[in-house]
């Protein structure tokens, strides 16, 4: 036997349908409008986020540890509707993985589908969108992250893509329990004229469906204006650490020691190695001064990580990297 609650929903399900009705023959291009706007939505709802690019990066504090960061297409994010509104971005939690490559961290991050391809033709503006996806976690995720990065052009996603879906899904779903559904709230309430208002609104302003945890970013758009916000506002919270000088030469093999890139990096104000954190990978060096400094160069050559040495001289303030470099045979 159906409770009272029920009884009344199916009241109000019959009057919504019988409001339709009476909209079709009243106004055909309007009921056209709002079960195709309707079924959009509902096609949005369950189209599930794509993966776009990973990134990895470092956790410096309290422990240092490897992030990958994928950075994924949800079409559930709202896209920007002028070119001076900040982008809408969401991300989940920070999880533990390993695999053969050994133990890392993982996390997910969404932006709007159109966002992530106009990004995707220039290489300032991705940039700056990874840049800011960064940022965005440090301030959201209260992450003590390296501003350096590095694209994986091996992998478009760290982990089963698979998970994107259940993942993403679930963070809709839990947005339902806080948020009800205003559609079931006083359905007999709803006249012909009211979905009319309700089509009117929606070519206005799009309801959002990100969680209420999201936020916004600013990202350089197809404007100047647009960019001189962007760089005003990193200049402002003082994001980016300064550039140390360095050169970079390469010294051939002279008997004694092997083929090697040297790498000479001026630090002003740094007394002691222990300042330094140094991190050298095959394609990449990437060097931490707390509060200071920050570099991320990538190397013209590939080189014997496990065989480079460092030296830090306190009369120059400055470090010199030697990093033997790989043979063909290697």
């Amino acid at each position: 036997m159906a409770t009272g609650v029920q009884n009344d929903l199916m009241k109000q399900a019959q009057h919504f349908w019988s409001m339709l009705d009476e909209l079709a023959e009243t106004d055909e291009d309007a009921y056209k409008k709002f079960m195709a706007t309707n079924l959009q939505r509902g096609q949005q709802e369950l189209t599930p986020a794509k993966p776009w690019k990973c990134v990895k990066t470092q956790i410096l504090k309290p422990d240092k540890s490897t992030l990958y960061i994928n950075i994924c297409s949800w079409s559930r994010i709202d896209k920007p509707k002028t070119s001076t509104e900040p982008i809408k971005v969401t991300a989940g939690p920070v999880e533990d993985r390993n695999d053969e490559t050994g133990d890392f961290k993982v996390i997910r991050v969404a932006f709007n589908p159109d966002v992530l391809e106009e990004c995707a033709k220039r290489s300032v503006e991705q940039d700056m969108l990874i840049g800011n996806a960064i940022d965005y976690l440090k301030d959201e995720k209260k992450l003590h992250l390296s501003s350096n990065y590095r694209i994986c052009h091996d992998i478009q996603f760290k982990g089963d893509p698979k998970d994107l879906k259940d993942f993403f899904n679930s963070r809709a779903k839990s947005k339902q329990k806080v948020e009800p559904d205003r559609s079931t709230e006083n359905l007999s309430k709803l006249t012909p004229d009211s979905l009319l208002s309700q089509l009117r609104v929606s070519d206005d302003q799009s309801e959002t469906t990100v969680s209420s945890t999201d936020t916004t970013l600013e990202l350089n758009g197809k404007t100047s204006e647009l960019k001189t916000a962007l760089i005003q506002e990193i200049s402002s919270n003082d994001v980016r650490l300064k550039c140390p000088e360095y050169d970079v030469s390469l010294k051939e093999a002279d008997g004694k020691r092997p083929r090697r890139l040297m790498v000479r990096i001026m630090l002003p104000d740094v007394h002691s190695v222990a300042d330094c954190q140094l991190d050298i990978a095959k394609e990449e060096l990437t060097l931490l001064v707390t509060d200071k400094y920050e570099l991320r160069m990538p190397l013209p050559e590939i080189i014997q990580d496990d065989d480079s040495t460092a030296k830090f001289n306190r009369k120059t303030s400055s470090l010199t990297i030697s990093m033997p470099t790989r043979t063909v045979a290697s």
